[in-house]
């Protein structure tokens, strides 16, 4: 969770198209079997960020449905 927080703390400055390998690294996070403990540690304003991020992604559904 600290290191999503770290990451997404360091990417609020840019664009959603500008982060496009973030959105992947998170894609990948969620397909860690424990990936919904660590969703647990993650603050509504970072979750907000992400679905933010994922929305023009092409896995955009798949990671905003592991984050709300």
């Amino acid at each position: 969770a600290d290191l999503l927080s770290e990451l997404l703390e360091a990417l609020l400055g840019f664009s959603a198209d500008q982060v496009d390998f973030a959105v992947e690294f998170v894609a990948a996070l969620t397909r860690v079997p424990r990936f919904a403990m660590v969703s647990m540690f993650i603050t509504a304003k970072e979750k907000e960020q992400v679905v933010a991020f994922a929305a023009g992604h092409i896995r955009g559904d798949e990671i905003v449905a592991a984050f709300t």
